[in-house]
């Protein structure tokens, strides 16, 4: 997939002092479906003791091979943990899970926190050091904030926070889009090129 580079156009929080804006379209990347949650709803209810794989069954009433198909898809995104009998949930499929619900601290991020982040005092000033991830859609709010992660340097090179800032504001305006045009869609199998280019002549002025 190519990466468009994109001017800031007039969109609230848009206004970075950054020549462009790298906007990425994730085709076919893994959020998480709405079965998923579920499964990852029951497994943080059950809490340490876990859950056999015939209690998700009877507890969310569905056929045991789409029970199977749920928990294939949260371990292998190390979601959930399996000990030869019971699925319990990790800390990745907590954090998962708090971003879906939107109840997470972590939902603002704090990029003076960060080590591969750089934040001056004029950065702090214009709000650039701060992400409100519940500005992202429900469905992608996980895989919005992994991939804002994979955008921080190191202490050696840090990258500037005005940077990470217009990035994630402009994805959060695409999938925004996508999700109004797609409201049935959790998995972005949709996103490509053409939702794009569809996008960027719909902000245009």
């Amino acid at each position: 997939m190519e990466d468009l580079r994109l001017a800031p156009t007039r969109t609230e929080d848009a206004n970075v002092n950054a020549p462009a804006a790298e906007v990425v379209a994730w085709r076919g990347a893994r959020t998480l479906p709405r079965a998923d949650l579920q499964l990852l709803t029951h497994l943080a209810n059950a809490e340490a003791r876990g859950l056999t794989t015939a209690e998700l069954q009877e507890i969310t009433g569905r056929l045991v091979q789409g029970v199977l198909s749920s928990l294939r898809n949260l371990r292998r995104q190390a979601y959930i943990g399996w000990d030869g009998a019971r699925w319990s949930i990790q800390q990745a499929g907590c954090t998962a899970l708090e971003l879906a619900r939107g109840d997470a601290a972590h939902l603002e991020l704090d990029l003076r926190a960060v080590p591969g982040v750089r934040v001056t005092e004029h950065d702090v000033g214009k709000g650039y050091h701060r992400i409100d991830l519940r500005r992202c859609p429900v469905p992608f709010r996980y895989l919005v904030f992994k991939w804002i992660e994979s955008l921080y340097g190191t202490p050696e090179e840090p990258v500037r926070s005005s940077i990470v800032k217009n990035a994630a504001t402009w994805v959060f305006i695409l999938l925004q889009f996508y999700a109004d045009h797609h409201p049935s869609d959790d998995d972005l199998r949709h996103l490509n090129a053409d939702v794009v280019r569809q996008w960027v002549r719909a902000i245009l002025p």
